[in-house]
C-alpha cells in the first residue's frame, strides 16, 4: 500500500481501471447490441472489431514515438480520444450500421492504443527500479478490477434503465400483451427482441430494442463521462516529471519522458 504515496502512481491506476471499467461495459453492450439488437453472428460482431484493433495496434506502435514528440500527452490525449470513442458508441440506435460504430471504434482503439503503453510506462518509471515489477502487478490489478466492477456497476445502471424504459413503452402494446410484459423484462435487457415478439407479438420487437437501446445509451454516456475526467486527472497529474528535475551549477539537464525512471541520489 506504500506505493500509493506516490501521486503519480496513484493516478496511473486510477486512470487505468477506469479506462477498462468504460472499455469491459461497451463491448458487453455493443455485442448485445449488434447481435441480439441487429442480428448479426458473432464472427460478424467479432469481425467489426478490427476497425477497433488496426489503430489500436497502430498507436501502441507508435506510442513511444509519439511520447519522444509530445511528451507524457500521450497519456491524456489517448484516454480523452477513447471516451470520446465510448460516446459515440452511446448513440446506437436500432437499425444502426457498422458505419455508425466506426467512428466510435477507431477513436477507442487509437486512444487506447495510445493511452496503455505510455501510462504503464509512467506508472512504473514513478517508482524506484527495485518496485518496478510490483508497480506493474499493482497496475495490472487496478484494471482487472476496472473492469471487473464497470461491467457490474455499469451493467446494474443499464438494466435499471432498460427496466424503466420497458415498463413505459410496454404500455403502448394491446391490453393482452402488456399482462405479461414485466415477465419477460430480462429477455429485454438482453436485447433480444425477437424473443419478446415471440411472446408478446410482432407490435413489441420495436418496443423492447428500443428500451435496450436506452439503456446502453445511459451505461456508455457514464463510462465515457469518467473517461473524460480521467483524462482531466491524466492531464493535470501524469504530464509532470516522476520526479523533480536537478538544479544546480553543473546539473544535467533533465527531459520529461513517460519512459524515463527516477535517478537515485
Amino acid at each position: 500500500l506504500g506505493l500509493f504515496g506516490d501521486f503519480r502512481f496513484t493516478v496511473s491506476c486510477g486512470v487505468y481501471a477506469v479506462m477498462y471499467l468504460a472499455l469491459t461495459s461497451t463491448f458487453f453492450f455493443v455485442t448485445l447490441f449488434f447481435q441480439n439488437v441487429e442480428g448479426w453472428s458473432a464472427l460478424e460482431v467479432g469481425l467489426s472489431w478490427l476497425i477497433m484493433n488496426t489503430p489500436f495496434l497502430i498507436a501502441s506502435t507508435l506510442a513511444g514515438r509519439l511520447a519522444a514528440w509530445i511528451g507524457s500527452a500521450t497519456c491524456w490525449l489517448g484516454v480523452l480520444l477513447g471516451g470520446l470513442g465510448v460516446l459515440t458508441l452511446a448513440f446506437l440506435t436500432p437499425g444502426s450500421g457498422l458505419l455508425a460504430a466506426s467512428p466510435g471504434y477507431v477513436l477507442i482503439g487509437a486512444g487506447y492504443g495510445m493511452a496503455v503503453p505510455t501510462i504503464s510506462a509512467v506508472a512504473v518509471s514513478a517508482l524506484p527500479p527495485e518496485h518496478s515489477g510490483l508497480a506493474s502487478g499493482v497496475l495490472n490489478s487496478a484494471r482487472q478490477v476496472g473492469a471487473a466492477v464497470g461491467l457490474a456497476v455499469l451493467g446494474t445502471v443499464g438494466l435499471a434503465v432498460t427496466r424503466n424504459s420497458w415498463t413505459a413503452l410496454s404500455a403502448q402494446l394491446p391490453t393482452s400483451a402488456q399482462a405479461g410484459a414485466p415477465d419477460i423484462v430480462q429477455d429485454v435487457s438482453g436485447g433480444q427482441g425477437s424473443v419478446v415478439a415471440q411472446q408478446l407479438g410482432t407490435a413489441a420487437e420495436p418496443l423492447a430494442n428500443s428500451a435496450f437501446a436506452d439503456g446502453l445509451q445511459v451505461a456508455l454516456l457514464i463510462g465515457g463521462g469518467l473517461m473524460l475526467i480521467a483524462a482531466a486527472f491524466a492531464f493535470v497529474a501524469l504530464r509532470r516529471p516522476a520526479v523533480p528535475q536537478p538544479t544546480g551549477a553543473g546539473a544535467e539537464t533533465a527531459q520529461e519522458s513517460p519512459t524515463a525512471r527516477p535517478r537515485t541520489p
